[in-house]
């Protein structure tokens, strides 16, 4: 179940990044940022009654805070890293990354994965790479080391939120996902008071509404998939969710997915097989 939860979630955070996408076409990504983040909190909000709190303490807002706080730091690095570097290096290397940390953070911690979800996690990883890849990517340029360390810090920072957000257990509810968005907020508003960027066309709200609602909704999966599954293994499917933001980039926009995509598709689908079956 927790590997079925963690692909769903990769599944929603794609469609998610998706219309994110489109959004920051029309407004600057901070505003995005802001706006989608406030859906996202609501959503949270209102469905919170809905799940068991009952044993909810200080500590889990404390965790669900320092994982928001980490996840929005992150992402900041990530789009600063693709709008410095190349998009075929960073994204990647941040998706690839940000399983890492938990998978070192989960054996640490005593975790001990079976030989055949060891194979999965073998076959996910490159299959990220694979899925990010385009015909430019094939470019002979070097390597910069600006575009590694943004990758690799990006990488980092996301994976302390799952192994933060996975240290809040099932009766503290959606709170610790509260206190993630609230931290999140709190930190993009204060970027966005200083750096005052333009507001953008009115008219998109219900694409902002979209963007945020989808984040929480795989927020809320791979809560799910945290508190019933592995921190091993769980964010490694969770870090697929770039193929189904290709998929819909070809369904919606009719962009071409390239052949080695095509192949990152279906290692990316064995991988989930084989660590479902581990």
């Amino acid at each position: 179940m927790a590997i079925f939860l963690a692909a769903m979630s990769a599944v929603v955070w794609g469609g998610s990044d998706f219309l994110g996408g489109i959004a920051t076409k029309k407004r600057s990504v901070l505003r995005v940022l802001l706006v989608s983040q406030f859906f996202s909190l609501g959503l949270a909000v209102v469905a919170a009654p809905l799940f068991d709190s009952s044993g909810l303490d200080l500590k889990h807002l404390a965790w669900g805070a320092g994982a928001g706080s980490s996840g929005i730091i992150g992402l900041a690095l990530l789009y600063r890293g693709l709008a410095m570097g190349r998009m075929a290096v960073v994204a990647p290397l941040t998706a690839v990354t940000g399983s890492i940390v938990p998978i070192v953070v989960g054996v640490a911690l005593g975790e001990r994965p079976s030989a055949l979800a060891w194979l999965g996690v073998a076959i996910a990883l490159p299959s990220v790479v694979l899925i990010s890849r385009t015909p430019d990517s094939s470019s002979h340029q070097a390597v910069s080391g600006v575009e590694v360390s943004l990758g690799l810090a990006s990488g980092a920072f996301f994976g302390l939120f799952g192994v933060f957000i996975a240290q809040t257990p099932e009766a503290s509810g959606l709170w610790p996902l509260i206190a993630a968005k609230v931290a999140a907020i709190a930190m993009v508003a204060g970027v966005v008071a200083a750096a005052k960027p333009a507001r953008g066309p009115r008219g998109d709200g219900a694409l902002l509404a979209a963007t945020g609602l989808g984040d929480m909704v795989a927020n809320i999966l791979i809560l799910a998939a945290f508190r019933r599954g592995l921190l091993s293994l769980v964010p490694v499917v969770g870090a697929l969710y770039p193929a189904s933001t290709i998929v819909l980039a070809r369904l919606v926009l009719g962009e071409r997915i390239h052949a080695v995509q095509a192949v990152g598709l279906v290692t990316a689908a064995t991988a989930v097989g084989l660590i479902a079956a581990g």
